[in-house]
Protein backbone atom coordinates (compact mmCIF):
# COMPACT_ATOMS: atom_id res chain seq x y z
CA UNK A 1 0.00 0.00 0.00
CA UNK A 2 1.37 3.38 -0.99
CA UNK A 3 2.18 5.82 1.75
CA UNK A 4 -0.34 8.63 1.71
CA UNK A 5 0.57 11.92 3.30
CA UNK A 6 -1.71 14.82 3.86
CA UNK A 7 -0.19 18.27 4.10
CA UNK A 8 -2.20 20.61 6.23
CA UNK A 9 -1.59 24.29 5.96
CA UNK A 10 -3.43 25.93 8.86
CA UNK A 11 -3.70 29.68 9.01
CA UNK A 12 -2.89 31.55 12.20
CA UNK A 13 -3.53 35.25 12.62
CA UNK A 14 -0.89 37.28 14.43
CA UNK A 15 -1.65 41.01 14.38
CA UNK A 16 -1.34 42.09 10.73
CA UNK A 17 0.36 38.91 9.54
CA UNK A 18 -1.28 35.67 8.56
CA UNK A 19 0.95 32.64 8.90
CA UNK A 20 0.54 29.09 7.73
CA UNK A 21 2.18 26.00 9.10
CA UNK A 22 3.28 23.44 6.53
CA UNK A 23 3.27 19.99 8.11
CA UNK A 24 4.10 16.63 6.57
CA UNK A 25 5.60 13.29 7.52
CA UNK A 26 8.86 14.57 6.06
CA UNK A 27 9.07 18.26 6.95
CA UNK A 28 7.54 21.21 8.76
CA UNK A 29 7.81 24.87 7.71
CA UNK A 30 6.12 28.21 8.31
CA UNK A 31 5.05 30.62 5.62
CA UNK A 32 3.10 33.84 5.26
CA UNK A 33 -0.29 33.85 3.51
CA UNK A 34 0.55 37.39 2.35
CA UNK A 35 4.01 36.84 0.87
CA UNK A 36 4.41 33.12 0.12
CA UNK A 37 4.10 32.55 -3.62
CA UNK A 38 5.42 28.99 -3.98
CA UNK A 39 5.24 25.87 -1.81
CA UNK A 40 7.30 22.85 -2.83
CA UNK A 41 5.27 19.68 -2.25
CA UNK A 42 8.09 17.16 -2.89
CA UNK A 43 5.65 14.71 -4.45
CA UNK A 44 4.90 13.26 -7.89
CA UNK A 45 1.18 13.31 -7.11
CA UNK A 46 -0.68 16.26 -5.57
CA UNK A 47 -4.32 17.25 -5.28
CA UNK A 48 -5.84 20.25 -3.49
CA UNK A 49 -8.53 19.00 -1.11
CA UNK A 50 -9.76 22.44 -0.02
CA UNK A 51 -11.56 24.80 -2.39
CA UNK A 52 -9.60 27.73 -3.78
CA UNK A 53 -10.66 29.91 -6.73
CA UNK A 54 -9.60 28.75 -10.19
CA UNK A 55 -6.92 30.95 -11.68
CA UNK A 56 -5.51 31.95 -8.28
CA UNK A 57 -2.97 29.09 -8.27
CA UNK A 58 -1.25 26.46 -10.41
CA UNK A 59 0.24 23.06 -9.64
CA UNK A 60 3.46 22.86 -11.66
CA UNK A 61 5.92 20.00 -12.11
CA UNK A 62 9.66 20.56 -11.96
CA UNK A 63 12.12 18.66 -14.21
CA UNK A 64 12.16 15.76 -11.69
CA UNK A 65 8.36 15.49 -11.87
CA UNK A 66 7.78 16.88 -8.35
CA UNK A 67 4.90 19.30 -7.80
CA UNK A 68 5.10 22.91 -6.64
CA UNK A 69 2.05 24.93 -5.68
CA UNK A 70 2.28 28.45 -7.14
CA UNK A 71 -0.05 31.06 -5.70
CA UNK A 72 -0.73 33.59 -8.45
CA UNK A 73 -3.15 35.83 -6.53
CA UNK A 74 -2.80 35.48 -2.75
CA UNK A 75 -5.81 37.64 -1.87
CA UNK A 76 -8.08 35.64 -4.16
CA UNK A 77 -6.50 32.28 -3.20
CA UNK A 78 -7.09 32.77 0.54
CA UNK A 79 -10.51 34.45 0.12
CA UNK A 80 -12.55 31.23 0.24
CA UNK A 81 -10.59 29.48 3.00
CA UNK A 82 -7.76 30.29 5.41
CA UNK A 83 -6.80 26.61 5.37
CA UNK A 84 -5.08 24.60 2.69
CA UNK A 85 -5.10 20.82 2.53
CA UNK A 86 -3.06 19.08 -0.18
CA UNK A 87 -3.12 15.32 -0.62
CA UNK A 88 0.22 13.91 -1.79
CA UNK A 89 1.46 10.41 -2.48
Amino acid sequence: MALLSVLIFAAMFVRLYSMIIVKSDNYTARASTKSTKTIKLYSKSAKLMTNHPAGSYTLDKDPQGLYTLRILNAEKFWSSSRHLVVQVK
